[in-house]
């Protein structure tokens, strides 16, 4: 996480660990989720677009996890897809 840094309100901060690696920060006021950390990826930081108010400056380039999507939402773009976590995980 030496990329990420809390600007403000990291004493609102809760947690989750959601599985065996994969720990959930939100916010304890409202419950938003706010980021992902990985004890088995310390380098990567999940991070819940919708909550952005400007453009990140990058586009996506894939779609992980549509095994569990939505059935009636349909992928319209030629992005590659994984069914679950892409790699050995």
């Amino acid at each position: 996480m030496s990329q990420f840094e809390w600007v403000q309100g990291e004493d609102l901060l809760s947690t989750y660990q959601s599985s065996e690696h994969v720990t959930k920060h939100f916010c304890s006021n409202c419950g938003s989720n706010l980021i992902s950390t990985y004890s088995n990826r310390e380098n990567i930081v999940g991070l819940p677009l919708g909550g952005l108010e400007d453009d990140p400056g990058r586009q996506p380039e894939g779609h992980i996890f549509t095994h569990s999507k939505a059935p009636w939402f349909q992928i319209t773009d030629e992005l590659e897809q994984w069914p679950e976590w892409p790699g050995t995980e």
